[in-house]
């Protein structure tokens, strides 16, 4: 979306000074210039489109450090430019007719290409401002892709210099969190549509498929014998599921808190992370032995809650009171003078009546007073808003006379003091 609204505003910014440069030479029956600022425009465009292939490119070669440093410079030109652009037209007001009159100076000084040079000019200004904006996006967006290097012994001590190849191409919000592998395949889990779902990456034939791409969440995969385990909230809690070399997927646990990550070891226990009372433990499933688990929340019913005794509690009549008032100072800066003061509110449990309320007070009396009330006992809500608001201001002027003399002996004091 970002990318949409830089390209819309980009184009739509070119478009505008070449419309305004089109209406006055057309008005002004220049058609030789006309012909000269679409030949600017399409010169423009074909220039913006090879420096976006050269940047490309570029941007391409650099690796480690240089590739932070690059983009690091490239962001910082992109501020530049925006910055630049802003300070240009708020000091050109009428920014129509100041277009005009370069292109009334141009036609008048007799330079055969001073319109194709306003037009290229103003379309090649805006190419520039996408291939740097786009790219700037493209360092900030947050999609994850996979990335692999070969690390032999002899150059074990020499890391920095590691190349990374590309060879996955998400490019639309991705975000990868797991990875496990086995031969040349990779599985890894990625956010898509505000869940996770598991994917495998065969390297051989470069190629994607599901392993789990349902409607709710699954993650945290992890390959073995012919098997994925992972973790899905396909029964409301965050449980561990095997998938089998069959395509049958059958779930290994049965917890409350939810379970996670899951790996295991060479005697085929599974260690994975648990929650549970506010925090994480590491456990251990000593077999893989599968549990029958619904898809509804009836499993994680308790036998001690089932059964809990409920308390014969004495009924009586809603009182409407409202409580303490709950006070908090305030301390804030108002035209350069420090004025303390506080809030305070108060309301009953129900929330049928609700009072706010505040004050504050300066060195110069300058009072801020307010006061919110609510009930929403009735049908409709009723409330009341009341606010008093006093400003204090000293002035000291020459006295002036009618034609506007002004006389330094004599001085004029005055103490204003406006209410609202």
């Amino acid at each position: 979306m970002a990318e949409l609204i830089i390209m819309f505003r980009e184009v739509l910014e070119a478009s505008l000074i070449i419309g305004i440069l089109y209406t006055y030479l057309k008005k002004s029956n220049n058609e030789d210039s006309i012909k000269m600022l679409w030949s600017g425009v399409g010169a423009a465009v074909f220039i913006s489109i090879v420096a976006s292939i050269l940047f490309q490119i570029i941007a391409g070669g650099f690796e480690g450090n240089a590739s932070k440093i690059f983009e690091g410079i490239v962001m910082i030109v992109a501020s530049i430019v925006l910055t630049t652009m802003i300070i240009w037209m708020a000091q050109n007001k009428n920014i129509s007719e100041d277009l005009k009159n370069k292109a009334e100076e141009s036609l008048s000084s007799g330079l055969k290409y001073g319109i194709f040079t306003l037009a290229f000019v103003a379309v090649f200004r805006e190419g520039v401002e996408i291939i740097l904006f786009l790219y700037a996006i493209g360092i900030k967006d947050g999609i994850s892709n996979i990335y692999m290097t070969s690390i032999l012994s002899d150059v074990i001590d020499e890391l920095d210099s590691l190349k990374f190849d590309k060879i996955t191409s998400f490019e639309k919000g991705e975000k990868i969190f797991s990875l496990s592998f086995h031969d040349k395949k990779i599985f890894f889990d990625i956010v898509k549509e505000h869940a996770r779902d598991i994917y495998m990456y065969d390297m051989e034939n470069s190629r994607y498929s599901y392993i789990e791409d349902e409607i709710w969440d699954a993650r945290d995969p992890f390959y073995y014998d012919e098997n994925i385990l992972f973790s899905s909230d396909k029964s409301g809690v965050f449980n561990l599921y095997i998938r089998k070399k069959n395509g049958r997927t059958d779930c290994l646990s049965n917890l409350i808190g939810g379970g996670f990550m899951p790996s295991v070891s060479k005697t085929g226990k599974v260690l994975f992370s648990s929650y549970d009372k506010g925090g994480y433990n590491i456990s251990i499933i000593s077999d893989m032995s599968t549990i029958p688990i619904s898809s509804d929340y009836s499993d994680y019913s308790k036998e001690s809650v089932i059964n809990m005794p409920i308390p014969d509690y004495e009924s009586r009549d809603y009182d409407e009171g409202m409580s303490l008032p709950f006070v908090f100072p305030r301390l804030f800066l108002d035209y350069g003078k420090i004025k303390p003061g506080f809030y305070f509110y108060s309301n009953d449990i129900l929330n049928k009546y609700f009072l706010f309320g505040g004050a504050s007070m300066n060195e110069d009396s300058d009072l801020d007073l307010f006061l919110l009330f609510e009930t929403k006992r009735f049908k409709p809500t009723l409330y009341a808003n009341f606010y008093w608001v006093t400003r204090n201001l000293n002035r000291e002027v020459k006295y002036s006379s009618v034609n506007g003399d002004l006389y330094d002996n004599v001085t004029m004091k005055s103490k204003d003091t406006y209410r609202m």
